[in-house]
């Protein structure tokens, strides 16, 4: 039977089906292993550097051996060694298996077995980031002794408890099971643990202690393991592999050596020494083979790309369409696709299908002409493009972390469509470095389009140097950069639309004035403070405006200061304090200093905003001939007022009737401090922000406390310990009534300077106290020190309180040569954990690093109120007493201490407090039994009562119930503990969820966005925002009129 046309087609399209599915297996089967090499040993991967055989491997240490000799299926191990590999990765991770150290005893208390494990690494190096040493038991003690760089090693930590039932599941903190970090670049180390007691007393739940590194994330302790883990014989462990012995820098400068191939990177690692290939972004594959790297195609992946409608995949990177139809830059995280809006009559699209088919006969008789227009329109567009600095703007922006690929580039046409055509209508300012115009793009939005001057060598350096400003700076009160055209005679900025104004308009223009009250001027002031702040300390690369004044301060609608204009901005080199250029600025603005000797430094930028604040002040122009000779200048204006005493006569209105006098003169005191003639005595622009914002704080929160705000405004960049006024929220309270039980009383002692907070009838010191369950305390450290006599002085740490320690933002942390530090307490029953550090020689500690050497930490037990710590030593530190003559060890918030080697032989290192957190509840019920009396149920109306997981308590133990917590409800905020203390957060308005065209209407805890007549979708700006309704139409009428044209 003859097949018919239909199934001979049906069989073209399997057949073109199966050839694409195998060109894409194919494509996705990047090799790993060498051409003709294996690249499996059993279930292991064997990628290249690594290797099983001659010629596969890069040298002797990537050399694996696969044994299938004793194991079905073969097993893969490290060359020359017993260590077997279990995974290989690329990115420099090597798995293995690693024998646990055990000490076991019987009954009776005599030992039975042990061992002491030990492994040699002749070039790669033990994970300090993926592993962690690990000691199992309730009588144990547990040391790693190694070699890193060349030196000696120890670290180790204890681990004690009495039953069983007291040891917690998961948790490796001191009672059942103790850990500790492992420092970087050791090769070497052997594991032993010792019993204090042979495990008598515990030995029917715990017969031995065990040791191990082990990788973190494989590990999670299980009570079972103090009977079980005799059966266990080895743990996973990471390994860190390098290529070589040599940095990226040095490889690179040799014609043979950098084992890096196409599109990968080099990097240097920072556990051992050498360097890793990584491959570049959005390519993936072995970097050390050629062409491992192969490109991603994010656009088979949705949770790659982040395109709404078409994504269209390029070397290395993607790009996202819209189709046909509709409008925008197609991403989910951008403006999306909007659908054009369609004219909706059948006139108009008769029309439009009248004018296609002309169009298209025209442009078929006259393509020759177009054609060669249009290669003279580019030809064109590519000298402007240069002209404009287009080049020097590609090698800036290519040496520098930019954020500048969000920023578009604008076509010629867009932006004469916007502007319709640079009408002189449009034009909303013009400055020393060009014209501003109002625009209004395609999809709807308002922009400014900063049209520069006629173009000379110099304008093109100050155009570049914007764009390059800008493109590092993130900030929310600097007008942001949208994007720019090059393909115009003259450069083109496209910037956000700020519709209000510039700063200077409402100051100096009386009728607008009035809307500045002192209350929004000094806001402005300390934003523009904190844009400044931010451009000199926080920017990737220190930036100076160099033309700080208020017309380059705009205004929005809410009064928020936007920093603009940055044509005359320089960059500053990270090892340089200032730069030398030729002097530019506004006069009256101008810092004296720089004027005199070219010098730019971060202080002229000082002095300029010191100067606006004058303005804010005064309603006076910075400079003005109206006034006296003498007095033009407003920066000596203002300091000849102060001299005389009459300050208040030129303040504006609004300053002298809402603000208290005592906080106008300390504004003015920091205006005269921006002015000094010296900038080196001038404050830094960050000491200029703190002090504005304190102010406001001020203004907004206590408004009435202007006795103590001198003393507050010198203090208010100070750690919150520092701080003279501890906010004290309910339940917590400082008088009789004023807390919810005897438990939240803070003493207040007014006797100190500033007043000081302690818990209740203690001497523990109260630094902050949070509604979300926890207060901040400080305490001394223990210590243990001696001289060449023995012990000379001992001192312990005992701390008791309501309130737990909390386990999971502190850490026990222990410093010194010679060291056993021990924590003692109580969680409802005994418990011990503690760590062991040594070092033989001051340059074998490493600043910042508390891994054993010098410095160790231990986990925090659950539901801790009492500690004791104890010391222990084996020489008197008689080996290290020149450099290290005490032990120390106290409990510390987590990252509130950076450990220094100066600190070992720091003697007054005793007297130093640190921070410590507490967990606080409510009660001792949880949430289901406190709900069930009402009456003292202290949730109030709009919150959630949350049981904490922070507690240690169980069946048949002394522990104390774990109590409860409250926290408003979503939408809500202020105090869950007072009537109506939650209150509804106007989302509206703090958030602005909603898209630009779109309603936000608050409800009680939430919002809702509305679209308006006309358009469809959810509002959001997150969602789908609003797009006009298509509607369907009647396209045949108009393609049968164009073809008819066409014909």
């Amino acid at each position: 039977m003859k097949p018919s046309m239909g199934d001979e087609r049906r069989a073209w399209h399997l057949a073109l089906v199966c050839l694409l599915l195998a060109a894409v297996a194919a494509a996705e089967s990047t090799p790993i292993a060498k051409l003709g090499c294996q690249d499996r040993c059993g279930n292991v991967s064997i990628p290249y550097p690594f290797g099983t055989t001659t010629d596969c491997y890069l040298n002797e240490d990537f050399y694996i051996a696969c044994n299938s000799t004793h194991y079905d299926p073969p097993r893969a191990f490290l060359t020359g060694s017993n260590i077997e590999v279990t995974n290989i990765t690329v990115e420099g991770k090597l798995r293995i298996m690693q024998f646990i150290a055990r000490d076991c005893y019987n009954k009776s208390g005599f030992p039975v077995s042990s061992n002491t494990p030990s492994i040699t690494l002749s070039k790669f190096r033990v994970s300090d980031t993926d592993n962690k040493f690990v000691a199992i038991g309730c009588d144990t003690e547990a040391t790693i002794q190694g070699v890193q760089d060349a030196k000696g090693y120890t670290s180790g930590c204890i681990s004690k408890c009495d039953s069983i039932d007291y040891v917690d599941n998961f948790t490796c903190s001191g009672i059942g099971c103790c850990q500790t970090s492992i420092a970087k670049d050791v090769g070497y180390f052997d594991i032993s643990v010792r019993s204090y007691n042979n495990h008598q007393g515990i030995w029917d739940f715990n017969p031995c202690s065990y040791g191990f590194v082990v990788e973190e994330n494989r590990f999670n302790f299980s009570s079972n393991y103090l009977r079980d883990l005799q059966d266990v014989t080895m743990m996973p462990m990471v390994l860190d592999w390098f290529i070589g012995n040599e940095t990226c820098e040095t490889i690179k400068t040799k014609s043979s050596g950098d084992v890096c191939q196409g599109d990968s990177s080099c990097y240097n690692v920072v556990n051992g020494s050498g360097y890793r290939c990584k491959c570049l972004d959005g390519y993936q594959g072995d970097p050390y083979l050629p062409d491992g790297c192969q490109d991603i195609d994010e656009c088979k992946d949705p949770n790659l790309n982040k395109c709404e409608k078409i994504c269209e995949n390029t070397k290395g990177n993607y790009t996202c369409l819209c189709p046909k139809g509709y409008h925008g830059d197609g991403r989910t995280d951008g403006t999306g696709c909007v659908a054009n809006q369609s004219g909706g009559s059948l006139i108009i699209e008769l029309t439009v299908g009248l004018g296609v088919g002309i169009t298209v006969l025209i442009a078929g008789s006259t393509w020759s002409y177009w054609a060669f227009k249009k290669w003279k329109l580019i030809k064109l567009k590519h000298k402007f493009f240069r002209q404009n600095g287009g080049l020097m703007l590609q090698q800036e922006l290519s040496r520098r972390d930019s954020s500048t690929e969000t920023a578009k580039i604008f076509s010629a046409e867009e932006l004469e469509t916007a502007t319709n055509n640079y009408d002189e209508s449009r034009i909303i300012g013009r400055g020393g470095y060009g014209t501003v115009y109002k625009g209004t793009l395609s999809d709807g939005r308002t922009v400014a389009i900063k049209k520069s001057q006629v173009v000379d060598e110099s304008q093109i350096g100050q155009f570049v140097n914007e764009v390059v400003v800008l493109s590092q700076i993130n900030h929310r009160n600097v007008v942001k950069l949208l994007g720019c055209c090059l393909e115009t005679e003259v450069p083109l900025l496209v910037y956000e639309f700020i519709t209000n104004g510039t700063l200077f308009e409402h100051i100096h223009n009386k009728s607008k004035a009035s809307s500045l009250t002192f209350e929004t001027r000094l806001r402005i002031a300390a934003e523009t403070a904190g844009v400044l702040s931010y451009l000199h300390s926080s920017a990737s690369t220190p930036i100076i405006h160099r033309d700080v004044k208020s017309t380059n301060i705009l205004l929005d609608d809410s009064y928020t200061a936007k920093v603009s204009d940055f044509g005359a901005s320089r960059l500053v080199p990270l090892d340089q304090a200032g730069i030398s250029t030729v002097v530019q600025g506004t006069l009256g603005y101008l810092d004296p200093e720089y004027l005199q000797t070219s010098q730019l430094t971060e202080k002229s930028d000082v002095y300029s905003f010191g100067v606006v604040l004058l303005e804010l002040l005064t309603g006076q122009k910075a400079l003005c001939f109206e006034r006296l000779e003498e007095d033009r200048n407003l920066a000596m204006y203002f300091i000849s007022a102060l001299k005389e005493d009459r300050l208040v006569q030129i303040l504006e209105k609004c300053v002298v009737d809402e603000a208290k006098i005592e906080m106008v003169e300390e504004i003015g005191s920091l205006a005269r401090r921006c002015l000094r003639v010296k900038g080196e005595e001038r404050p830094t622009m960050k000491e200029v922000a703190m002090e504005l914002e304190g102010l406001r704080m001020m203004l907004e929160h206590h408004p009435w406390e202007f006795a103590l705000l001198s003393l507050k405004l010198t203090i208010i960049a100070a750690w919150v310990a520092a701080q003279p006024k501890l906010d004290i929220p309910y339940p917590f309270g400082t008088g009789n009534g004023c807390n919810i039980s005897r438990n939240f009383f803070v003493r207040c002692d007014t006797t100190s300077n500033p007043p000081k907070a302690f818990l209740s009838s203690t001497d523990i010191e109260v630094l902050h106290i949070s509604l979300d369950g926890y207060l901040r305390i400080q305490q001394l450290v223990g210590f243990d020190c001696y001289n060449s006599l023995g012990r000379s002085s001992y001192g312990e740490s005992y701390s008791v309180s309501n309130f737990p320690i909390s386990n999971t933002r502190n850490k026990f942390t222990a410093i010194g040569c010679d060291t056993y530090a021990l924590i003692e307490g109580t969680v409802g029953h005994t418990y011990s954990t503690g760590c062991v550090t040594f070092c033989s020689d001051v340059e074998d500690v490493i600043n910042g690093s508390c891994s054993g050497i010098g410095c160790c930490q231990a986990a925090i037990p659950k539901g801790v109120r009492n500690y004791v710590l104890n010391f222990d030593t084996r020489r008197n530190h008689s080996n290290v007493l020149d450099f290290n003559p005490c032990s120390y060890g106290f409990v510390v918030e987590d990252g509130a201490y950076n450990f220094s080697v100066s600190d070992l032989s720091n003697v007054n290192f005793n007297t130093t407090k640190f921070p410590i957190i507490l967990d606080w509840t409510i009660g001792n019920q949880n949430c289901t039994e406190a709900k069930l009396d009402p009456k003292n149920y202290a949730c109030k109306e709009n919150s959630v009562c949350i049981d904490p997981e922070n507690y240690n308590c169980k069946e048949n133990t002394s522990c104390i119930n774990p109590g409860y917590l409250c926290k408003c409800l979503d939408g809500f905020q202020g105090n869950p503990y007072l009537s109506y203390g939650c209150q509804d957060i106007d989302e509206c308005q703090t958030l602005k969820p909603c898209n630009e065209t779109a309603t936000c209407d608050n409800v009680s805890g939430s919002y809702y966005c509305s679209c308006p007549e006309g358009f469809e979708g959810d509002g959001q700006k997150n969602g789908t925002g609003c797009s006009p309704k298509v509607k369907s139409h009647q396209s045949f009428p108009t393609l049968l009129v164009a073809l008819g044209w066409l014909v």
